[in-house]
């Protein structure tokens, strides 16, 4: 592969480690990506994200038995390189999955990809699912404002062409997953108090049951003032996708027939038809940025998890984070519901 950017990289990664293993120090090393390539908008080749290994343990590394953190620190990086998506506080392996304190991972975003899944047939993963981060379109505003640096941007669109997709509205919640059962948390599942989650899940324990095992279904959790003050909602928990015990998303379609069965809302359809980036460039200059904070656009059929980032996308407002606490952390300011019997 003649790619300048990572013929660069790998030359850095071994100079640094004067062509040894930087964990058993064997002298015939190459130069591995911690985090894997997918996981980053421009590949991630870069020196802290790359350590150089044997083969032995370049193997080990590929199957998570030797960890991010170890690598980085036999490396010695003292500033790691994040995929988008993720932050700090995250502990991932290799594959972006999420690494629990009980040591059970979640789901990430390469989850199902056999490529990957060769490499963790001896990881134990938790049934919970991590729902994963929508790249931007190109054109949103957060990525031609320069604002967007840590999220995923797609290079281009042409995937979408031909496939007829339904554009929504993106609400300024908390994203909550809900399973069979009625257990729910946020898509960080830090496990936190708040009287917002308090009312969540008590709606999981309403619906939970109904919802089949194995199956999830994933909205905006509308009850506490983020950014947006919304003054005419029509119910607190808006569902936008919902997902099966193959881990498939279903149609659109089939997602609107589950929410009737299930009682609760979806979120607001803005266009739904064959994708055209003119007209979803109208669209973004039609949207009131100080009332909503953009649109997500999905394709109308089912999709396989790790497909998600080729089926999913999104136009955000530029500085669409506009308070400078975060809104656990502030007096909570309850939206306001239209009709408090839904």
């Amino acid at each position: 592969m003649n790619n300048p950017f990572i013929i660069s990289f790998k030359k850095e990664v071994l100079i640094r480690a004067n062509y040894r293993c930087e964990i058993c120090g064997f002298s015939e090393a190459v130069a591995h990506q911690i985090i894997c390539n997918e996981l980053f908008n421009d590949g991630g080749f870069q020196i802290n994200n790359g350590v150089a290994l044997c083969i032995s343990c370049q193997n080990r590394a590929l199957k998570t038995q030797l960890s991010v953190r170890q690598l980085r620190e036999a490396a010695q990086i003292s500033d790691p390189l994040i995929p988008p998506g993720f932050n700090e506080r995250d502990q991932i392996d290799r594959w972006g999955n999420v690494i629990l304190p009980n040591k059970l991972r979640m789901h990430g975003p390469l989850f199902g990809d056999p490529r990957v899944a060769k490499f963790l047939e001896d990881v134990h993963f938790t049934d919970l699912v991590r729902y994963p981060s929508t790249p931007h379109f190109p054109w949103s505003a957060n990525v031609t404002a320069g604002t967007a640096k840590r999220d995923r941007v797609l290079a281009n669109t042409d995937h979408f062409l031909e496939s007829e997709i339904v554009v929504t509205e993106k609400m300024d919640g908390e994203n909550t997953t809900i399973y069979h059962g009625g257990y729910c948390h946020a898509r960080s599942p830090d496990g936190g108090n708040h009287s917002s989650r308090d009312w969540v899940k008590a709606l999981a324990a309403k619906i939970g049951w109904e919802i089949p095992k194995g199956w999830r279904i994933c909205g905006e959790n509308l009850y506490a003032k983020h950014s947006v003050y919304y003054e005419d909602l029509s119910s607190y928990f808006q569902l936008f996708s919902i997902w099966d015990e193959n881990n498939r998303a279903l149609s659109w379609t089939d997602t609107l027939e589950w929410a009737q069965l299930l009682g609760v809302q979806t979120v607001h359809v803005i266009y739904r038809g064959r994708f055209d980036k003119q007209i979803l460039k109208k669209l973004a200059n039609s949207i009131n940025t100080e009332t909503s904070e953009g649109y997500v656009a999905r394709i109308t059929d089912g999709f396989s998890y790790h497909m998600f980032p080729h089926c999913v996308a999104k136009w955000v407002r530029p500085f669409h984070v506009q308070t400078s606490t975060h809104w656990m952390n502030e007096k909570i300011t309850i939206n306001r519901r239209i009709d408090p019997k839904k």
